[in-house]
């Protein structure tokens, strides 16, 4: 059952800390409430299923620094961050354990999370559009996810359009991996039919690290118009189904790093 969980962050302490980077510190904060089963997510996320995605560390504005890259909170100020859940078990995990003291970029936070909202798998099986739109709400990294025995390279708007499979892939990979209703691979072939209508993006260098050290990355902030009406009425509303899941799982690749996060709108029905 797809959830998202609000996590408020209050600190406890005076800290400062790297908005780029805050998408990592909400994954460490995750992992490290997770205990042991910390280490089955992080095998779960290598093999391209990520049971959950984590949006940014979102200060209030008058905690923004002169400079656009930190915030500052202030004992008892806070912020807070998302969680999109996608496997069951969980849910109730992360609502139970990502809670109390923990760390922020040296500073002892203290975190309180709260169920926003739930929907079964089936019933994103609910519905039919015949254009949507998605708009990132954190930057995204259209990375090489594979589905199946397909992989899909870096998209670079210079050298090639954007292959609309590959904004499925994620969360194809996600529902198959934890949905109790599967889709075949004849379902991924034909969202090569839906039609890319518009894929406006700014480009910006995000900071990952790679082997002890921070690199730029290019990553993506804006929006992408589909159209589905390509699609027969069955394969539109599993079509749908993915890009309603795509709001708990992200699209793209770092998803549990604070990349990927999209809103889902339907633009005609």
């Amino acid at each position: 059952m797809p959830s998202l969980i609000k996590v408020r962050v209050r600190a406890l302490e005076d800290l400062i800390y790297s908005i780029p980077m805050s998408g990592r510190y909400a994954q460490r904060l995750v992992l490290d409430s997770l205990g042991q089963m910390a280490e089955a997510v992080r095998r779960l996320s290598a093999n391209g299923t990520p049971p959950y995605s984590v949006g940014q560390i979102l200060a209030p504005k008058e905690s923004l620094s002169e400079d656009p890259r930190y915030a500052s909170l202030r004992q008892d100020e806070e912020a807070l961050f998302f969680i999109g859940v996608c496997w069951d078990e969980l849910k109730e995990l992360m609502l139970k354990e990502v809670r109390g003291v923990r760390e922020l970029a040296g500073a002892k936070v203290e975190l309180t999370p709260e169920l926003i909202r739930e929907e079964r798998y089936r019933d994103l099986l609910n519905g039919i559009a015949r254009k949507v739109s998605l708009k990132t709400r954190n930057r995204l990294i259209l990375g090489s996810v594979k589905v199946f025995d397909q992989a899909f390279p870096r998209y670079d708007p210079w050298r090639h359009n954007l292959n609309p499979q590959q904004i499925f892939a994620t969360p194809f990979n996600v529902w198959n991996a934890f949905s109790p209703i599967k889709f075949p691979r004849s379902v991924f072939n034909a969202l090569s039919r839906v039609e890319v209508l518009k894929a406006k993006f700014r480009t910006r260098m995000a900071l990952i690290p790679y082997g002890g050290k921070l690199e730029g990355t290019p990553s993506l902030e804006g929006e992408i118009h589909l159209s589905l009406g390509g699609l027969d009425a069955d394969t539109g509303v599993k079509a749908l189904a993915l890009l309603k899941l795509a709001e708990y799982s992200g699209i793209g690749v770092k998803t549990t790093q604070g990349f990927g996060s999209v809103s889902l709108k339907v633009l005609e029905g």
